[in-house]
């Protein structure tokens, strides 16, 4: 064989072995994350809803948006406060949480 031949047989076990690494540190790191963080880790990918905020503008994040075309309507939403919500206070009683979440991540899935 030649030193060519070698050399692309070497860099392609390289990759196959540092993608198995890597799967297996996402795996294992994402299982600590979740259980002991209690964070969830997401890939950077192309087709992730979740952007990639280093090749944002930091613009992004400093701009405040006044909310136009948005009725919040604080007047009713006041009145619901005080008429509607008291009826069903007593149905429902949140648990003090010693984590870092207001409630668990369960209550967010449908």
């Amino acid at each position: 064989m030649t030193q060519t031949t070698m050399d692309r047989i070497r860099k392609d076990w390289n990759k196959k072995a540092l993608g198995k690494i890597s799967v297996f540190f996402a795996r294992t790191s994402f299982k600590f994350f979740e259980r002991y963080l209690q964070l969830h880790v997401t890939p950077v990918h192309f087709y992730s809803p979740i952007p990639t905020t280093y090749e944002l503008d930091p613009g992004v994040f400093q701009k405040v948006y006044d909310c136009d075309g948005i009725n919040w309507n604080l007047t009713k939403q006041l009145e619901y406060l005080e008429k509607v919500f008291p009826k069903y206070y007593n149905e429902y009683q949140p648990t003090a949480n010693s984590g870092y979440l207001l409630s668990t991540p369960s209550s967010y899935m449908l």
